[in-house]
């Protein structure tokens, strides 16, 4: 790939193979939708953590060291999530196999969602992990065509 320096130098700097980065030098769709869809994650784990919060606030838990063990967990996976969001925003695929151990992870989730007879909030994640793992594994493919013998 040929890029062109402020001064209108080329340089013939190669775009790192995996990155995600089309010749144009901007992430392509599939890794800006990979990370929105992480973002979503980060803002409903932080919704869960201000419940968390609160719940140490008022005192409601059955045990302050679980409430506020639950909730150092939560924000440190929110924080986690944040960076991988971060990556795949920057174009990069190298996020691909954090997102999707991050979704199969919630398969476990949703199967007792639904055990527990709770289907909206069940149904309502498995849409998420489909959406998590779709522009994932697509800006993986059209990363590895990008860079393969063809490109």
């Amino acid at each position: 790939m040929t890029q062109t320096t402020p001064g209108g130098a080329a340089d013939d700097a190669e775009t790192p193979v995996g990155t995600g980065v089309r010749a144009t030098g901007r992430p392509s769709g599939w890794a800006r939708a990979a990370a929105v869809v992480a973002g979503v994650h980060v803002v409903l784990l932080l919704g869960v953590a201000g419940f968390y919060g609160l719940e140490l606030s008022r005192g409601e838990g059955s045990s302050t060291t679980n409430v506020a063990l639950s909730l150092g967990l939560v924000v440190a996976f929110a924080l986690l999530l944040a960076l991988l969001a971060r990556v795949w925003w920057t174009g990069s695929t190298r996020a691909v196999v954090p997102t999707v151990v991050w979704n199969a992870l919630l398969v476990p989730v949703v199967i007792a969602l639904y055990g527990a007879e709770d289907r909206l909030v069940a149904t309502a994640l498995l849409v998420l992990v489909l959406a998590g793992l779709l522009p994932a594994l697509a800006a993986a493919r059209r990363a590895g065509r990008a860079s393969g013998p063809g490109a």
